[in-house]
């Protein structure tokens, strides 16, 4: 579909363990929406899901990140958009998800349905995915001028939001957006990010690197290290 392209896969996490059994005995497989027409998700909403005119019209661009369960019965709930363009991407991806509503097979573990969440991001841009990242980038630039030269993170945050509009995936943008909330003061918002970038770290296979996150935090020079390392 013109102007539109899934950027990631789902995240999966399960829900429902049992409390004494060690995390590397549990087999679990992920809920999977197939239809004849459809063999994933990912393909029917890029299949389906159109640009909102009015914000297209508005030069609206972004990655939509949403949030969802899906129930052992094959239902979905608890819609949770992780980040928002506006409310009209909002709306126009939900509303194609709930098209799948009772058409899912659960996820399991170790063979028992089990409520699983789903996290899914698609972008909508309005030239090409490369300008797009472009665009972002040039935010991130704007928002470390301000931060790191003008000593202003009061305007860096507006830049850096802009860009993790673009990007929301983007650890190195989280980190920075997080050491702006830090310093001024924003502590529930810092911890958001620094939750954030765990679990992309997780899904990357970056657990090591991330294991201090949370120490780490606890001061600037040690925010500052650990946004050197996404860098590399």
């Amino acid at each position: 579909m013109k102007n539109l392209v899934f950027l990631a896969s789902m995240f999966i996490s399960v829900l429902t363990f049992a409390q004494n059994q060690e995390l590397n005995e549990i087999k679990v497989t992920a809920p999977q929406f197939q239809t004849e027409v459809f063999k994933s998700v990912n393909d029917l909403l890029t299949n389906n899901v159109e640009y909102p005119a009015e914000a297209k019209n508005a030069n609206l661009q972004g990655t939509e990140v949403v949030q969802f369960t899906v129930t052992p019965e094959g239902k979905i709930k608890d819609y949770n958009v992780i980040n928002s363009v506006s409310s009209d991407f909002n709306n126009e991806v939900i509303r194609i998800l709930e098209v799948t509503n009772g058409k899912w097979t659960a996820g399991t573990s170790n063979g028992n349905s089990v409520e699983m969440k789903i996290e899914i991001s698609i972008s909508f841009f309005l030239h090409s995915e490369t300008d797009m990242v472009k665009t972002a980038k040039n935010y991130q630039q704007k928002g470390n001028n301000w931060m790191f030269q003008k000593n202003n993170p009061t305007k860096a945050l507006k830049y850096y939001n802009r860009a993790i509009v673009l990007l929301p995936n983007e650890e190195s943008l989280l980190a920075m957006r997080g050491l702006c909330n830090y310093k001024l003061g924003n502590d529930k918002e810092a911890t958001k990010d620094w939750g954030r970038i765990k679990l992309l770290a997780k899904k990357n296979g970056n657990t090591n690197v991330f294991a201090n996150l949370p120490e780490l935090s606890q001061n600037t020079d040690g925010y500052v290290q650990m946004m050197e390392t996404l860098k590399k």
